[in-house]
């Protein structure tokens, strides 16, 4: 429903207020979850040396950056089912809202860093490509080079 403002310049929004309150509202709560999060290039690159390191004693595989979305429509699981599969010595990756569908999942740590690093949205893109880089000049490669994989 459109709200418009009347004629006192305010809107009033109690008819959809209302109209929220009478609905049902969800059949079941969700259990809270917490994630770490707000690791773009400048927090995840404060940590080169425990990853560096964690990938040369080989306790860190590889990368994945997963940077797509499911959408909204059942059936739509393909990031999801994508990040249930990584192995638990990898680290995920994410840009872009694909996320919202997995976050909630717990992905544990491993080399005392979070499994899931939350890089930020799809703008945020240009800090992937920082991690990136700095990574490849740490191993002395380029970025093709690195043990990372973008999904």
């Amino acid at each position: 429903q459109y709200i418009g403002v009347g004629k006192d310049g305010k809107k009033d929004f109690s008819p959809i207020i209302d109209k929220a309150l009478e609905l049902v509202g969800y059949e079941e709560d969700q259990e809270p979850h917490e994630i770490l999060v707000g690791f773009g290039h400048h927090a995840t690159l404060s940590h080169a040396d425990t990853i560096v390191n964690a990938v040369k004693d080989g306790k860190i595989r590889h990368f994945f950056l997963i940077g797509g979305c499911d959408g909204a429509r059942p059936g739509r699981n393909y990031y999801t089912e994508f990040a249930e599969k990584v192995p638990d010595d990898c680290v995920i990756l994410t840009i872009a809202c694909g996320k919202y569908r997995f976050n909630k999942l717990d992905f544990g740590e491993v080399a005392g860093l979070p499994r899931l690093l939350d890089v930020g949205q799809c703008n945020d893109a240009y800090s992937a490509v920082c991690i990136a880089t700095a990574l490849a000049d740490a191993f002395e490669t380029d970025v093709n080079g690195l043990p990372l994989s973008l999904i």
